[in-house]
């Protein structure tokens, strides 16, 4: 079928031109909505109910499919993915059940049909119908792979809703790609086959990522409030007019000047800017602390003559904001503790108030398990403090879950720890939004982040972000649940103690449903489970290797190694294939160990747990808790070397302190003693 765009009447048989669209569909909007018509190329649909807080676009513009026809053709099709009654009524076995989210139809839809369209014209492809598949084929390698699986699916709604449009459809019988599913259909591997897609952001991206977001959230954001909170004070004083013969400008002009020099301060300087009048001062700033409603009665020549000798005398300076700055210790090598930044001025509150916005959000995205939409419908006083048990006190905090929801998605509710409570309650401070959490977008935030760091971040005591790694927000959730299955003394764990959010992320949730909970504290042990399975390995590979093991549980370990038939393999000719003797340990062993940060856990035993004496419940150990040189169960391996020489360096630091008493210096030089002979074989592997 050749289309002939003249001949044809623009219009549908399916729907009429005037129909209403916003009150088609199944969600609601106010009663006082402007009308959409189906005719119009512009759909706006922001009075819907459904939006979630991070959609920005909420207009669906047509025009950019050239062919009026084709133009047509589409909007049929998303009218129908958005009211399934359509395909339900015409018993359409591919159409879809549930109503398409409309924030999705314009990146995830129409985006494609616009390529795919243009696709077609560019290979004189002048009708659906005669679409091939390896017309198909040949569009999906103009796609990006990452993105394909949407492309397909993109294209596949033309064959499901084909019988009901009006002026073109796909011949009978043929789908793109047939029944393959979207992924297959696009080359990409199924995730249960091979694990997480999500790439894993790397420990040296990460660590002074999470670095700095914290030093931005736990000291940057208190000053900037008290900064901001100055400015507010300074302007909600009774200002002054300053007309002429009014000499209470004047005093406050010479009380603000003798103030300063008496505080050795310097002039606010202006920010740079050709032709400035009245030098390089910033009068705005001035004109704030003396009180005065308009900057320019400082140009009176006798005050911006006192100003310029003040200028001269006292010197000018970034800042103006009088708050005090918290001193940190700087990475520049500086002797003690100084200011990380120096004073606040009027021009940088907007731009810090940005930087810890986005260092707000990287925390609770990196340490909440939350997913990017979830945090981004995060409401003001959400958060919620309750005692989870006698003694035992949880916050939560409430959202709005969306993955696999129908549109405007349902309430559901997160534990959090303290670092994630004073983020969000900074963020809330920060703005006046409704979702205190909701950037602009986060690719361009995050570069202002990273470069701020590096410009500035060394006065703080940070180091540098590489700037190589393409960092998302998806890619948090990964890396908490590799943190808290593969690293109890990991990254996190050396800025958060990794138990609080381990609990927070597996305990304590009130929804019914849980699903995003759910989702992450699985894909938490099947991080563990890999964890485990790995450390299991080393363990085999190092006493194959001839490694020390220490620890009162070295001996069964030993024999349960002997006993898989791996010890001395080398020198036995009949043992069994070591691939499956390995199976074989792996089995039996992965479940119950568990690891720590001095010692593993191998919960063969609970009856030998020393962790456990006097706890009712025996199901698992208290790692937190263990005494690895007292316990049957624990091993201590060369990995766990650098923690155990790390306390036995803080052990001989605090003997320099004279003023223990003998009595605790006895104890402690013995404590060193007793380390010492406990990790000497390790310290020897490490030196042969």
């Amino acid at each position: 079928m050749t289309i002939n765009v003249h001949a044809a009447p623009l219009e549908s048989a399916l729907f009429p031109p005037d129909l209403d669209v916003l009150r088609y569909l199944p969600w609601t909007a106010p009663a006082d909505s402007s009308v959409v018509p189906f005719s119009s190329d512009r759909w706006d649909l922001g009075a819907l109910d459904v939006w979630p807080a991070y959609a920005r676009y909420t207009v669906v513009n047509w025009a950019g499919i050239r062919n009026p026809l084709w133009r047509i053709t589409a909007k049929e099709v998303a009218l129908c993915l958005m009211q399934p009654r359509i395909g339900i009524q015409h018993h359409l076995p591919d159409a879809r059940r549930s109503g398409y989210p409309p924030w999705a139809l314009s990146p995830q839809r129409l985006s494609y049909w616009r390529r795919w369209f243009a696709y077609l014209d560019d290979q004189a492809v002048r009708s659906l119908s005669r679409v091939t598949q390896g017309v198909c084929d040949g569009f999906l390698d103009t796609i990006t792979p990452e993105s394909r699986h949407i492309a397909v699916s993109a294209l596949r709604v033309f064959a499901d809703y084909r019988s009901l449009l009006t002026h073109d459809a796909y011949a009978p019988d043929f789908r793109p790609w047939g029944d393959s599913s979207a992924v297959a259909a696009a080359g990409e591997p199924r995730v249960g086959s091979n694990g997480n897609k999500t790439p894993l952001i790397p420990d040296e991206v990460f660590a002074p990522l999470l670095a700095a977001a914290l030093f931005l959230v736990q000291v940057a954001g208190p000053d900037l409030l008290a900064a901001k909170h100055e400015v507010e004070r300074l302007r909600s004083a009774p200002a002054q007019r300053g007309a002429p013969g009014d000499r209470r400008v004047d005093d406050a002009l010479a009380d603000y000047l003798e103030r300063l020099r008496a505080e050795g301060r310097k002039l606010p300087a202006a920010a740079p800017r050709k032709n400035r009048i009245g030098g390089d001062v910033c009068r705005a700033t001035i004109a704030l602390n003396i009180g005065a409603k308009d900057p320019d009665v400082l140009l009176k020549p006798e005050r911006l003559d006192a100003i310029q000798r003040a200028a001269r005398t006292l010197g000018v300076a970034r800042g103006g904001i009088h708050t005090e700055i918290s001193p940190v210790v700087s990475s520049e090598g500086a002797q003690g503790a100084r200011p990380w930044r120096g004073e606040f001025s009027l021009d940088s509150l907007a731009g810090m108030t940005n930087l810890v916005r986005t260092a707000c959000y990287i925390v609770v995205a990196a340490l909440s398990g939350m997913r990017s939409s979830e945090i981004a419908a995060v409401e003001r006083n959400s958060i919620r403090r309750e005692e989870f048990a006698p003694g035992v006190i949880r916050r939560r905090i409430q959202s709005s879950l969306l993955k696999g929801e129908p549109p405007g998605g349902r309430r559901e509710t997160w534990v959090i720890v303290d670092e994630v409570t004073q983020a969000i309650e900074l963020a809330e401070a920060l703005t006046t939004n409704r979702n205190p959490l909701l950037l602009s977008a986060f690719s361009p935030l995050y570069t202002e982040f990273r470069t701020w760091v590096a410009e500035n971040g060394g006065m703080a005591g940070l180091q540098p972000i590489p700037a190589e790694w393409n960092l998302v927000p998806r890619q948090f959730r990964r890396k908490l649940a590799r943190e808290i299955g593969w690293r109890p003394n990991g990254v996190i764990a050396g800025k958060i103690h990794l138990k609080h959010i381990s609990v927070a992320t597996t305990e304590g949730y009130a929804g019914k449903h849980g699903e995003s909970v759910a989702a992450f504290q699985a894909e938490v042990e099947n991080e563990r489970r890999q964890a485990t399975a790995a450390a299991v390995e080393r363990v085999i590979d190092a006493a194959e290797r001839g490694e020390p093991v220490i620890g009162l549980g070295a001996a069964s370990l030993a024999a349960a190694i002997a006993d898989a038939g791996l010890a001395d393999a080398s020198d036995t000719p009949q043992v069994r294939d070591r691939d499956d003797a390995v199976r074989a340990l792996l089995k039996a062993r992965t479940d119950t160990l568990h690891i720590g940060p001095l010692a593993h856990c191998w919960f063969t035993d609970p009856s030998r747990a020393r962790c456990l004496r006097g706890v009712a419940d025996k199901t698992r150990p208290l790692v937190g808790s263990c005494e690895p040189t007292k316990c049957a169960n624990a091993t201590i391996h060369r990995e766990h070397a650098p923690v155990w020489v790390g306390g036995l360096k803080s052990l001989k630091v605090s003997l320099s302190d004279r003023r223990i008493p003998a009595g605790e210096r006895q104890r402690v030089q013995q404590k060193i003693r007793e380390v010492e002979t406990l990790i000497e074989p390790l310290l020897a592997q490490e030196e042969s």
